[in-house]
């Protein structure tokens, strides 16, 4: 039965092994060939991030390959988990599916080596459907027709004016989009973070998130991020640090919206980037500056204050700067 496709997992660290559980109850075990060394990190996805397991609030996703040394390590994990917190796990509510290139009878005898029962695939979970494939339309629909006739009753106080005792939104597509503005601030100020690894390995791997776009094929999300990015756009700008990495003329860096651009022809070169107008001391250039701009360029590239040019150029939001 040893196959190399993914069915579930715990992660295994250099040290130890945990759990994370509905009551925040945490198991510990040591990670040697007698406690669980079996179980593996297995779920890589086409962005070449490797994933073992989903912790949520009340539920948890575990992936591991589809062999029986890994089934019986997830196994006494779990059994640690309920002998060190005294509290016993449903295995009877519990489930596992495997990937399409197991067969039937391989995946009944993983789970019951695990003792949970085997299902095709987890149609939900936390309310939302595990796998959309093509189709969002049918999948989300039954969701769409719940919210909306929860939001008939009282989408109106949503958009009714705080002073009325309502919540107060002005608009409710504008909110949403806001949000999704949020998550794509996130992937540009913690591109470590997994979730921003895993975004950059499957949608915009070879250039940077300002220049990703859609295709027909990208997922429901990823399209959703981008529609959001639409806000960065209007309101982010450079912050200069040492003015290494921001163009003269193709970055968004002059404190004035709505563009935020040098306006002028380049006659520095189009290549050209800010610190070629700083001095060695790290100060504006004042008079290469007044030599090739105009004097509203000018005095908008005199009001940007410098520090002392230790740090990189960042991305900042205007309107809070």
């Amino acid at each position: 039965m040893e196959t190399s496709r993914d069915l579930i997992a715990v992660e295994v660290g250099p040290a130890i092994s945990y759990l994370f559980f509905a009551d925040n109850s945490l198991v510990f075990t040591r990670a040697n060939s007698v406690n669980c060394l079996a179980i593996q990190k297995v779920l890589e996805s086409r962005s070449g991030q490797v994933i073992s397991y989903l912790f949520f609030t009340d539920d948890s996703l575990i992936f591991t390959r589809a062999n029986s040394l890994n089934c019986l390590a997830s196994r006494e994990v779990l059994e640690r988990y309920a002998k060190a917190s005294r509290q016993i796990i449903n295995f009877s509510k519990s489930a596992m599916c495997v990937s399409p290139s197991i067969l039937a009878r391989e995946g009944e005898q993983l789970a019951a080596l695990i003792g949970v029962n085997l299902v095709t695939c987890h149609e939900k979970y936390l309310g939302l459907p595990c796998f959309t494939g093509r189709s969002k339309r049918v999948v989300f629909a039954d969701i769409i027709n719940r919210v909306w006739n929860i939001l008939k009753g009282w989408g109106e106080k949503l958009c009714t004016n705080k002073a009325n005792g309502e919540l107060g939104f002005r608009n409710l597509e504008n909110f949403n989009k806001a949000l999704l503005a949020k998550q794509g601030w996130m992937i540009l100020h913690q591109p470590d973070s997994l979730a921003a690894r895993t975004l950059k390995g499957c949608y915009f791997k070879d250039f940077s998130f300002l220049e990703a776009t859609n295709k027909l094929v990208d997922s429901f999300v990823w399209k959703s991020i981008v529609w959001g990015r639409d806000i960065l756009n209007a309101g982010m700008r450079w912050r200069i640090g040492n003015g290494s990495t921001t163009s003269i003329y193709n970055d968004k860096w002059i404190p004035r919206p709505s563009t935020f651009r040098i306006i002028s022809q380049p006659v520095l070169g189009r290549d050209a980037t800010v610190d070629s107008l700083l001095t060695l001391t790290g100060g504006w250039n004042i008079h290469r500056i007044k030599h090739n701009f105009v004097k509203d360029n000018a005095d908008a590239i005199f009001s940007i204050p410098l520090g002392t040019g230790k740090y990189n150029d960042s991305l900042i939001w205007h309107y809070e700067d």
